[in-house]
C-alpha cells in the first residue's frame, strides 16, 4: 500500500471506524496496517476536541516550521563553508592556481586527448 493515502480515503475508513466497525476488520479487508488506522483514529479524537494533542492543524504547522528551520539552517550551513577560506572549494582553486602559476599553463583545463599524449 502507499506510504500516504489521500485524505479522502482516510475519511472513509473514518466513517467506518465511527459506526462502529473494528479496526482489525477494516485493517485486513482495506490492507491497511491496524496502526495506521488507530492513529487516525485518535488524530480524528484530537481534532474534534475529545482527547488532548496537538491539531491537525497545529502539526502541519510544527511541520512547516521543522522545514523552514532546517532550510534556515542549511543555507547558513553552506554560506559559511562558501565564505570560509578553508572551504574544499577554494583550496582547490588555490591548488590549480599554484599549480598553473608553476607549469606556466592557463587555468583552463586540458581536454582528455591532450591529458592523455
Amino acid at each position: 500500500m502507499p506510504d500516504t493515502y489521500s485524505s479522502q480515503y482516510r475519511e472513509m475508513v473514518l466513517i467506518q471506524v465511527r459506526a462502529g466497525r473494528s479496526v482489525y476488520d477494516l485493517a485486513e479487508g482495506l490492507e491497511v496496517s491496524a496502526a495506521t488506522i488507530f492513529r487516525w483514529k485518535r488524530q480524528d479524537q484530537i481534532d474534534s476536541g475529545n482527547a488532548v494533542g496537538l491539531s491537525s492543524q497545529e502539526l502541519a504547522a510544527v511541520k512547516r516550521a521543522s522545514e523552514l528551520f532546517l532550510e534556515g539552517t542549511l543555507r547558513l550551513s553552506i554560506s559559511q563553508i562558501m565564505a570560509s577560506s578553508s572551504s574544499p572549494a577554494s583550496k582547490f582553486r588555490a591548488d590549480v592556481s599554484g599549480a598553473c602559476a608553476t607549469t606556466g599553463r592557463s587555468t583552463t583545463f586540458a581536454s582528455a586527448n591532450e591529458a592523455t599524449r
